[in-house]
């Protein structure tokens, strides 16, 4: 017990046992901890000094090393007073309480064990986990009420205090489970730039309402943002945050989010509403989610889900929503679903709505409407060789411009694999059925129908050797025929299919289409190369290589409506892939595409990536894909000294005439106790050129303040690691 009761006092603050001490010390009086006692009952408690001194049957005085010790505490003084009726202790002199993780020290400590009353006069502390150190002129605990006067609290090292916390009075009573704090101020460099009158907070794991720390921020959309959000405990499985949002250049905005969770269900809903005085218009949000897990109620394994999204307007992201997080956005979506799983069954379904955003997308070509979507999947276990798989799916398709369709789509497998370790050939037979119920605008209802067969032989040899003594290097060549005959699919309508794009994985597929609108026709055959070098002790991957081409027997003839036609006797590009990891710190991969008739390269893409450890990383990376686009890549966090970092991005484009999608530039600065974060940052939102200013405080151990700077770089910098926490 003892100096436990000051652990409390840290229950308002986030656990930051995560974060990086290592530019922080440990405070000179702080020792190491080895309690030798080796109590391993509460009941129990060792007792030594120098002298022991028994003033009477109930009375004694100890002086000169006085050690008490139960359990992994352990609590030492110059001299103790022990009154044997009250188990009264009064402990004097280099008062000093240790154990695993907390290290404190008082001038006097004053306990009553039956009561559980503990005081102490002029207590400083120190606690491991989160290389945090404080004071309190006075703690007194008595009735698991704990009452601190005077405390301080901060995680820089006590000779150098960069920020720390302090207040009037703090009141921790254990038996409601709350917190108050009067008259709290933060300071930075001794001068104060918050004050909160009065707090309260939890200090178990019951919820409590109540004003959260406020954010703050610029955009070049709305200007200075300030945000204060209120924390609502409406119940034991309902809470609500509340938040008052200010935006200069366009006025108050009130943001909700409200969340309902029970046993089988989590639920939110957002809600915004901002009367914008820079567009002279009401504009809002509105987003339902839902998850919930049907196990055990009616049967197993059944699951809900609703993710549906409301807005205003269609410049309601690009004006409003979050520039560190949303990228360019086309269309919300809505959907909801009931999703069943069994041991050889999966049954999904679901509808799908959209709000398109884009105005510059055609009436005809916005995405259709599931309404709904069912689809059954078998995927009985392997017998004997035999493999097989089945799915029946059934789409009401809904637009409001083209007409509305049926489809009903079944698609079923039956392969059989021979051979072990070393090979294996695998031949299959996998029969198609796709039937429209087209209905036009003038109610007329047409059918049409699509059935053939797709055969495939997959064959293939897994070769290794020792390649030193450390590594198995493989070679694995492998064939691969497909057979699809063709139908004529011109009056089938294009719901939701579109061309796969190249690559290897593509040279394996049964279909070069996805979706279920066109089934591509072709009589191929496709040989391919892979090598793979292995860490014997590890398994771990160390360099792979593939390579591969389709030879087509005959002209495909099947093609989407704005596809090229593809010419006589011509057969795949060539497409190849390699990847090498060395030492744990370099990441390096390629893939090529190149057509050999016009012996032009079709794709190029090129990444590195070194991380040495979680406070370096860069990346680079090169894309080309022929007629479309060309970019450089380029991000990285970078120790400039040893607490200065560059933080940056740029995603440069090649090609004349285009702005480079993204620019990031900023700084960040870390001590002990603090971090700070400033960047600049330049991009394309659906083709409009946007920037911002973006600023962010971290008090280690505490809080942050200002924009979201860590999420924003783990997006744009690859193997980018959050340290300031």
């Amino acid at each position: 017990m003892w100096f436990r009761y000051l652990l409390v006092f840290s229950a308002l603050l986030p656990v930051a046992a995560s974060a990086d001490w290592a530019f922080c010390h440990l405070p000179r009086w702080v020792e190491p901890f080895n309690n030798s006692a080796q109590i391993e009952t509460l009941d129990e408690l060792s007792v030594s000094a120098d002298q022991m001194t028994w003033v009477d049957k109930k009375h004694a005085e100890l002086s000169g090393h006085v050690v008490l010790s139960r359990m992994s505490d352990e609590l030492r003084a110059d001299s103790a007073q022990y009154d044997l009726t009250q188990q009264h202790f009064l402990l004097e002199g280099n008062v000093n309480y240790r154990n695993a993780d907390l290290q404190a020290q008082a001038n006097s400590m004053d306990f009553v064990q039956e009561r559980e009353r503990i005081e102490f006069q002029k207590a400083q502390f120190y606690i491991f986990s989160h290389n945090a150190n404080g004071s309190a002129a006075r703690i007194f605990s008595e009735n698991n009420v704990t009452t601190l006067e005077e405390p301080t609290y901060s995680t820089c090292d006590p000779e150098e205090r960069d920020w720390y916390l302090k207040a009037s009075k703090i009141t921790l009573d254990k038996t409601e489970g709350t917190g108050t704090v009067k008259h709290m101020r933060v300071f930075v460099k001794d001068v104060p730039v918050f004050y909160f009158p009065y707090m309260s907070f939890p200090i178990d794991d019951k919820r409590k309402s109540g004003f959260l720390l406020p954010t703050f921020g610029h955009t070049s959309a709305s200007g200075f943002e300030f945000s204060l959000p209120y924390y609502w405990n409406i119940a034991a499985q309902a809470d609500a945050t509340l938040t008052s949002h200010y935006l200069a250049n366009r006025g108050f905005q009130a943001q909700t989010e409200w969340r309902y969770l029970n046993n089988w269900s989590h639920n939110q809903l957002d809600a915004e509403y901002l009367d914008d005085r820079k567009t002279n218009d009401a504009r809002q949000l509105l987003r339902l989610r839902h998850d919930g897990n049907l196990s055990g109620r009616f049967f197993d394994r059944w699951r809900t889900y609703i993710d549906a999204t409301e807005v205003s307007d269609s410049e309601y992201f690009s004006d409003l929503g979050n520039e560190l997080s949303l990228s360019s956005l086309t269309h919300v979506q809505r959907t909801a679903g009931l999703v069943g799983e069994g041991d050889s069954w999966i049954l999904e379904t679901k509808v799908l709505d959209y709000q398109t955003l884009d105005t510059s997308i055609a009436a005809e070509d916005e995405p259709y409407r599931l309404a709904p979507q069912i689809k059954l999947t078998g995927l009985p276990p392997d017998w004997r060789g035999l493999r097989s798989d089945a799915s029946v799916e059934m789409i009401e398709f809904q637009h409001p411009v083209n007409p509305d369709t049926l489809r009903t789509d079944i698609d079923t497998r039956l392969g059989y694999r021979l051979g072990d370790h070393g090979w294996y050939i695998e031949p299959a037979i996998a029969p198609r059925y796709t039937e429209y119920r087209i209905t036009n605008t003038a109610n007329d209802t047409s059918t049409l129908s699509r059935h053939l067969n797709v055969q495939s032989v997959d064959a293939g040899f897994i070769l290794e050797r020792d390649f030193n003594d450390t590594t198995i290097q493989t070679l694995e060549p492998r064939i691969f025929y497909l057979h699809t005959p063709y139908r004529n699919q011109d009056d089938i309508p294009i719901l939701d299919t579109d061309l796969r794009e190249f690559s290897f994985s593509q040279l394996f597929a049964t279909n070069r289409y996805t979706g279920a609108d066109r089934i591509g026709d072709t009589q191929q055959t496709t040989v391919a190369l892979s090598s793979r070098w292995l860490d014997t002790n590890s398994g771990e991957e160390q360099f792979s290589f593939q390579v591969g081409r389709i030879y087509y027997a005959v002209t495909p003839q099947v093609r989407l409506p704005d596809e090229p036609i593809i010419q006589q006797d011509h057969d795949s590009d060539w497409v190849a892939e390699a990847a090498l990891r060395l030492q744990k710190v370099w990441y390096l991969s390629t893939t090529w595409v190149r057509d050999p008739d016009t012996e032009s390269d079709q794709q190029r893409l090129f990444r590195a990536q070194y991380k040495p450890d979680a406070q370096h990383v860069i990346n680079f990376s090169y894309r080309y894909f022929i007629d479309e686009l060309e970019q450089t890549d380029i991000s990285l966090r970078w120790p400039i000294t040893a607490h200065w970092y560059a933080l940056g991005r740029w995603n440069h484009s090649l090609r004349a005439g285009e702005e480079d999608p993204e620019i990031l530039m900023g700084l960040e600065y870390e001590s002990c106790c603090y971090g700070v974060r400033l960047a600049s940052r330049r991009y394309l939102d659906n083709g409009e050129l946007k920037d911002g200013i973006y600023f962010q405080l971290v008090l280690k151990g505490f809080t942050r303040f200002g924009d979201d700077l860590g999420g924003l770089l783990e997006r744009n910098v690859i193997g980018f690691e959050e340290t300031l926490k």
